[in-house]
């Protein structure tokens, strides 16, 4: 059994980073190689900025290649809880930004050809209790007349033909969340920001970051100095480098996966999942995953925490259609 993320342990290793020391001065550097450092990367250089990137250990090699890989529309909070504290104006923005960002990810797929197995079959929420279907209905309603038109209430009597078991007592059925393979999007989305002119560097840890003036860093690694006007820290709770006061106002979450041999034998619309939050997805080796997280932060997700609504997505089920 390997303890490795699924991601890391079958994704490509960087073939364009650095080979030689981090020296001179650039328009920017950004510490850390996740998704966040690399997307800042992709589009500065699109705008003809010198960037470094510079990255502990390997590209995508923390929380970004460490999670269930899913590309989900729609907000984990309640819907109908966002328009009455910030009003439907607001609550809409938020909900469309999830949207928006899942369309950026399928077009830069596809613009780049970045081969990450992304495919867009959807997501549905799983009743546990009947209480928790009449929640779903309640959501499905409010979000149809105000902001998403295409989710679709899977009643309980329709249950089964969705998922191939009566253990649920409904769902909710989002069409255009998608799924991908985190640890080949991660390094094809590397591949074209150094393309595109960026610098980037495995296995250099910023040991040092000194304020020159106004318009001007010092950033020292264990592989050299390098001199930048701006700095864009998108470490998350590293442990590594001087960046304690950011690790201590960040709530990490829990994100743990199983990939099981390939099942080619199973009808995937008999497979469940067996936790609140959890999900089953599709691997390009035909295996199952099931992930499940826990938030050490309720606060942010009250109707994950109080209605243990599953969340389901099984190998060749397609729910955006």
């Amino acid at each position: 059994m390997k303890l490795d993320s699924y991601w890391l342990d079958t994704a490509p290793r960087l073939s364009v980073g650095v080979e030689g020391p981090v020296e001179g001065r650039v328009d920017a550097v950004i510490i850390g190689g996740g998704l966040t450092g690399l997307s800042a990367a992709l589009a500065l250089a699109r705008r003809h900025a010198s960037v470094t990137v510079l990255e502990a250990g390997r590209i995508v090699g923390e929380a970004s290649g460490r999670n269930g890989g899913q590309c989900n529309n729609g907000l984990p909070h309640d819907f109908t809880g966002l328009v009455q504290r910030f009003g439907l104006e607001r609550a809409q923005g938020f909900y469309r930004a999830y949207n928006a960002a899942v369309d950026t990810v399928e077009r830069i797929v596809h613009d780049e050809s970045i081969d990450c197995d992304f495919h867009r079959h959807g997501r549905i929420k799983l009743a546990a209790k009947p209480a928790h279907f009449d929640e779903l209905a309640r959501t499905h309603d409010v979000l149809r007349a105000h902001v998403d038109a295409d989710v679709r209430l899977v009643t309980p009597d329709r249950i089964r033909d969705e998922v191939g078991s009566n253990a649920f007592y409904g769902g909710l059925i989002q069409t255009t969340s998608a799924q991908l393979h985190v640890g080949k999007f991660g390094v094809g989305l590397a591949e074209v920001a150094a393309r595109s002119g960026a610098r980037i560097y495995e296995s250099c840890a910023v040991t040092g970051l000194q304020r020159l003036s106004q318009d001007a860093y010092r950033i020292t690694s264990t592989r050299g100095t390098v001199d930048a006007t701006q700095v864009l820290l998108a470490t998350g709770t590293t442990r590594v480098g001087p960046f304690g006061w950011f690790r201590r106002r960040m709530a990490p979450v829990g994100s743990f996966i199983v990939v099981t041999e390939p099942l080619e034998r199973v009808l995937p619309q008999t497979i469940g999942c067996c936790s609140a939050g959890g999900h089953a997805s599709p691997c390009p080796i035909r295996a199952q995953m099931k992930r499940a997280a826990r938030s050490c932060a309720p606060r942010l997700d009250r109707h994950f925490q109080s209605s243990a609504v599953f969340e389901l997505i099984t190998a060749g089920a397609d729910w955006s259609t």
